[in-house]
């Protein structure tokens, strides 16, 4: 019981935090894809392949995939933490102690595998410029 209670802190602040960050970005996406994409039609003499429409479309369209990802690990968190807690459960109850440590160390390997990844998703998020530049196939 002691390792699921900062688990669940961390899980919960992790949630928070992920919700927070994510609420204003699509004007800010739009602001930027703007202007990325006037700089890039200027060096292409006025000449660019979409319009600036389908270049938001293309951004916000991996931007929504790369959510997905990030939200996917808050859900193999939450799996971690049912692991951690039905072997927390088994143990107050006199059931199996093998079965107990293995949903437990189970549910910590989990939680541990989903952080890391959830880390390395939001560092590796698509840069705003690099998705414009592969929209008009630059």
């Amino acid at each position: 019981m002691l390792v699921i209670g900062p688990l669940g802190l961390i899980i919960l602040i992790i949630i928070i935090v992920s919700l927070a960050s994510s609420g204003n970005k699509k004007n800010r996406y739009e602001t930027d894809v703007r202007a990325e994409y006037a700089k890039l039609s200027r060096n292409m003499d006025g000449d660019a392949p979409i319009s600036v429409d389908e270049v938001l479309q293309f951004v916000n369209n991996k931007t929504a995939a790369h959510n997905k990802k990030a939200m996917m690990q808050i859900v193999w968190f939450v799996v971690a933490m049912v692991l951690m807690l039905t072997g927390a459960v088994m143990t107050e109850s006199g059931g199996s102690d093998i079965l107990a440590g293995l949903a437990i160390l189970g549910g910590l390997a989990l939680f541990l595998i989903a952080l890391v990844r959830l880390v390395l998703i939001s560092f590796g998020r698509p840069k705003v410029a690099v998705l414009v530049r592969q929209a008009m196939g630059d």
